[in-house]
């Protein structure tokens, strides 16, 4: 058994009413409706695109480690809220205004320590926040609605895998 944090998903087959920040400003914003901003929007979020979290999940089954200590998997780059909100703004073309409301009492920072990843996994994400911005609208303009919750981190439990061929390649 392994077990893996993961933190801030985001990228193909994302559910646009999965009440995620990126979901929310992407759907509000092609839908013309406000943007949606909780507190002044300087806090900040570690996006991790879902293929390099599967790269991530399929390293870890794959592993030749011992324990239950999770590994976090995500991306330590930051982005403030607002940055994403500009990046929104700039791919979608939206002139809907901005609305802030108070920021939720448990709004944890979410940047992960990757450490264990990179050493136990050789494992760190590849896309970075600006094209994975473009990515996910594409992926939510298929299937635009209305994100009503709020997202946070996940522990995932992993199988151990051992069969020939499947997996990941390695360097």
């Amino acid at each position: 058994m392994r077990v893996a944090r993961i933190f801030d998903p985001c990228g193909p087959n994302m559910d646009p009413c999965d009440g995620r920040v990126v979901s929310n400003l992407i759907c509000q914003a092609l839908r013309g409706d406000e943007l949606t901003i909780y507190g002044d929007g300087s806090q900040t979020r570690s996006f991790c695109h879902v293929p390099d979290l599967v790269a991530g999940l399929m390293a870890l089954m794959e592993a030749d480690i011992d324990g239950m200590e999770a590994v976090n998997l995500g991306n330590p780059d930051e982005m403030t809220v607002n940055e994403l909100l500009t990046h929104v703004v700039r791919l979608t073309g939206t002139t809907a205004p901005i609305v802030h409301h108070p920021i939720p009492v448990d709004d944890p920072r979410r940047r992960p320590d990757i450490t264990r990843a990179g050493e136990l996994l050789d494992w760190t994400p590849r896309m970075g926040a600006v094209r994975r911005a473009g990515r996910d609208l594409r992926v939510v303009r298929r299937g635009a609605g209305a994100g009503t919750g709020r997202g946070n981190g996940a522990t995932v439990a992993v199988s151990r895998s051992r069969q020939e061929g499947h997996g990941p390649e390695r360097k």
